[in-house]
């Protein structure tokens, strides 16, 4: 199914996921090629230093490093294509439905019965090509996590019910792993859908009668083995990216930031309708600039009316109520429930666009139908055919209006077509096809049900028209939605500039202006080892480093040369400082390269120092229009220098992803200046002795020296990795001892 729905990007060879569909292209393939490349260098690449002045990389849980399926990719394939990120794309979809087909089929309900087949796979179907996976196929880490929501709520609701610690692990298991894929907030998601289940469970089983204490406890303790085992097995992720996310940019976002991009309650009819504001980033025209409407089929919707109908049971109640907090939340701005959890804290108020909480909502609602399809297939009662009967009725009705509707629209843009032409034309044109296809849809799903009211057909085949159905009205409506025939890598290949940057052979770094970026891809630098001072917007952008080029003031202040930035890239005839930038390359026939005459050297050392008490008074400081950094630095926490001696030039014998080593020949008590990014996570070492890295104008790092001759060497070994992965590794020896220690006993209980 899968193959035929994205034949296009599989068979065709011209058809790409669009550069505008998510971060596919311009974000994560430079840094899964990076990593990749790294990986089979035999480094872990702990730090980026090609990107934003050098940051963290492995910190950053957007790397997506340590994800089992990521990491086989990293180091099986001979190179990571564009071709690469589109089938692990593609792979996701795969897992995210047989994820859901396992979850229904196995799932424990208050009836005791599996779901059946057909239920599983109308549920699977829904849930895989629903509007949170078509949407975001250009998000490879957002739809990695999402895919294994299903697993892991399966084996959490069999813990509970059966009160297993083992299903409690493995949900902690996978719960650990789609956290490790790379994207927070679907994990914060999914963390919100089991707290609301476990809530739901523990109410249910204490209203349903009185239970010993020790059933409640089992529960807990169940919960208590699922909790240890997720942070166990992501903490090598876990707690890196949570001390990165507290210096980011998302680090204190407002109310108003969090709420931007929410659904609005015009979005709604799109749930059944949705081309109605266009389908695809160009043809969109509605109130917000993506097409995540949750849309995940008409029979879904119906299939779900009829879980809530005849099967009035615990998951059922749940899954609704599940879709309504979900649908609520993606309100945002326009509801009340995403405030409540932004002021919650706990990563809510670190997240943006809320319509994403349709994630929920499409997992809740391919689930009702799943139950929905499976109970339409069992025996029925006279008052169960009654109710299908008024369900039948009112999609009747339903239909009846949207045709009424639809037919003045129609002719409104029959007459119209013959004078009239340009995007309102089109944009009618689309509503009117959209609302065709529902009448059609609804007519199917009508003729379903009453061919069941009426036994015309045997039940199992039924099941599989359903089935057919729901994959006729998905593919037809999203097939084409995230495919562009125009390759989104092409604004990285431009080789003449890169031969003529790698000539140079001193440490330098690139800077791209802003509008040269529809022809040059920012993270360009990454597939080439080019350092750049900047990159593709990172929400875990460090806060200081945004603070710091915001107030700049241009291009021409001495703040600008301390980043090290040699060279400049920009559309011809960018206009630029001439005093300061020389065209120094023009034979691109789409960019120019400039060069900084007044760039810094990467390291130095300066004699003239001024202590300073917080990055707020460095900051400050050094926007003094007296403050020039190549004779003096502000160093946080350091001791005063007075010298009036000149820069000295600092050689580096040793420059790596996570290791540098200089060496520094200075006549007097100075400070080895780094245009280097301040991180917590880098040691120094001065002749062999430990030294400690001071914060230096308000940005970089410093180091004092003694006058003489010196070999420094820094190292980037942060804490906060070295106990992420301490607790994993113990996490998964303390797994593996258990399912050892399980297997004996069975293998013991057998020959007993």
């Amino acid at each position: 199914m899968l193959a035929g729905f994205f034949w296009r990007i599989i068979y065709a060879g011209d058809a790409f996921v669009p550069a505008g569909g998510g971060d596919l292209s311009a974000f994560l393939y430079p840094n899964f090629v990076f990593a990749a490349s790294s990986l089979k260098q035999g480094i872990l690449p702990l730090w980026n230093p090609y990107l934003y002045g050098g940051s963290p990389f492995a910190a950053d849980i957007q790397s997506g490093l340590f994800y089992p399926i990521n990491l086989l990719v990293f180091y099986l394939l001979p190179e990571i294509t564009y071709q690469t990120m589109e089938f692990l794309a593609i792979l996701h979809f795969y897992i995210a439905g047989v994820a859901m087909y396992s979850c229904l089929r196995f799932l424990r309900t208050t009836e005791g019965r599996h779901v059946g087949r057909a239920g599983a796979l109308t549920g699977a179907v829904a849930y895989m090509l629903s509007d949170v996976f078509i949407v975001h196929l250009g998000h490879l880490n957002m739809i990695a996590v999402a895919a294994w929501l299903p697993l892991i709520f399966l084996f959490f609701q069999r813990g509970l019910v059966d009160r297993k610690a083992r299903m409690g692990a493995l949900a902690g298991i996978f719960l650990g792993v789609a956290l490790l894929a790379g994207h927070i907030q679907p994990f914060l998601y999914i963390l919100l859908c089991l707290a609301l289940y476990f809530v739901f469970h523990l109410v249910a089983e204490l209203r349903s009668g009185p239970r010993p204490l020790t059933a409640i406890w089992r529960l807990l303790a169940v919960f208590a083995v699922f909790a240890v085992v997720a942070v166990g097995v992501s903490a090598i992720q876990l707690i890196p990216s949570f001390e990165l996310s507290h210096l980011s940019v998302r680090a204190k976002i407002t109310y108003a930031t969090s709420v931007q991009y929410s659904l609005t309650p015009a979005h709604l009819v799109s749930l059944f309708v949705p081309g109605f504001f266009g389908r695809g980033p160009e043809a969109y025209w509605g109130p917000w600039m993506r097409t995540e409407m949750g849309y995940a089929g008409v029979l879904t919707l119906v299939a779900g009316l009829v879980a809530v109908v005849l099967r009035r049971r615990r998951e059922t109640f749940f899954f609704l109520a599940l879709a309504v907090v979900g649908l609520s939340l993606a309100l945002g701005g326009h509801s009340l429930t995403q405030g409540w959890l932004f002021l919650l804290g706990g990563g809510f108020d670190m997240v943006r666009a809320p319509a994403r909480f349709l994630f929920l909502f499409d997992f809740a609602l391919a689930a009702l139908a799943g139950l929905g399809v499976d109970r339409l297939l069992w025996p029925l009662t006279h008052d169960e055919r009654a109710s299908l009967r008024g369900i039948a009725k009112y999609l009747n009705l339903f239909a009846v209006a949207v045709a009424a509707g639809a037919l003045p629209s129609f002719l409104y843009l029959l007459i119209q077509s013959t004078t009239t032409g340009g995007p309102i034309m089109a944009r009618l044109a689309g509503i009117v096809e959209g609302l065709t296809l529902l009448i059609l849809l609804f007519a199917g799903c009508i003729a379903l049900l009453w061919a069941r009211i009426k036994d015309w057909a045997a039940p199992a085949f039924l099941g599989v028209l359903a089935v057919v159905w729901i994959a006729f009205d998905l593919m037809t409506t999203g097939f084409n939605v995230e495919v562009a025939t125009s390759d989104p890598t092409v604004n990285f290949r431009h080789p003449g500039v890169i031969n003529f940057l790698k000539q140079d052979q001193s440490l330098y770094r690139l800077d791209s202006v802003t509008d040269v970026w529809d022809v040059w891809q920012p993270s360009t630098t990454l597939l080439s080892d080019v350092p750049d001072i900047w990159g593709i917007w990172n929400p875990m952008l460090n806060a200081d480093l945004d603070n710091y080029w915001a107030k700049l003031g241009g291009r021409s202040n001495a703040l600008y040369d301390l980043m090290n930035a040699k060279y400049v890239v920009g559309h011809k005839g960018v206009p630029l400082d001439k005093k300061k930038f020389e065209l120094v390359y023009d034979d691109d026939p789409q960019v120019s390269v400039f060069r900084n005459n007044k760039a810094l050297p990467r390291a130095f050392a300066v004699y003239n120092a001024a202590p300073v008490a917080s990055k707020d008074e460095a900051f400050a400081a050094i926007h003094d229009k007296a403050f020039d950094p190549a004779h003096k630095v502000l160093v946080e926490g350091g001791q005063p220098l007075s010298s009036d001696l000149p820069m000295s030039n600092v050689d580096f014998s040793q420059y790596s992803l996570n290791h540098m080593a200089l060496k520094a020949s200075v006549s007097a008590p100075a400070y080895l200046v780094l245009s280097e990014i301040y991180d917590e996570g880098w040691k120094a070492w001065v002749d062999g002795q430990p030294q400690k890295i001071l914060r230096a104008d308000y940005l970089f790092r410093a180091i004092p020296l003694s006058p003489g001759d010196h070999e420094v060497r820094l190292v980037y070994d942060p804490p906060s990795f070295r106990k992420g992965a301490t607790i994993s590794g113990l996490t998964w020896l303390g797994l593996i001892g258990a399912l050892g220690v399980s297997v004996a006993r069975r293998r013991r209980g057998q020959v007993a």
